[in-house]
């Protein structure tokens, strides 16, 4: 049998890193799965002393991108300079995958394959 996750989308930012708080401290304790929890960010939710970050459109893709941390998932919008927890940016900037890319290696001419990180997620920091 499998649990069902709950969503909740909290208009209140502060509620939201509040109930974290007390997730962080179930799954400490509990090791019965955390029930999710949705946090949905965009230009109303401008926070003083939160970083404001700028995800990078994508053809095809959602008009959020969905972050987690410590059971709470953050629906980042994309396309506007939007307010988050320095805690989501620390997500994006973790958020590295890998291209192989063919060099050149200068000492013998011979051709090889390299990998690359680059962000999963494309994103800038407009004020820390």
């Amino acid at each position: 049998m499998s649990k069902k996750n709950d969503t909740k989308v909290f208009d209140d930012v502060a509620d939201a890193d509040m109930l974290e708080d007390s997730v962080a401290t179930k799954a400490a304790t509990d090791a019965a799965p955390v029930n999710q929890k949705e946090v949905v960010l965009d230009t109303k939710d401008e926070k003083e002393g939160w970083p404001v970050i700028y995800v990078d459109e994508e053809s095809g893709e959602s008009n959020y991108v969905p972050v987690g941390h410590n059971g709470i998932v953050y629906q980042v919008m994309r396309g506007v300079e939007v307010s988050v927890p320095q805690k989501v940016v620390d997500v994006l900037k973790d958020a590295v995958a890998h291209r192989v890319v063919q060099v050149v290696d200068p000492r013998t001419g011979n051709k090889e394959n390299v990998m690359r990180p680059y962000n999963a997620i494309p994103f800038r920091v407009i004020r820390p």
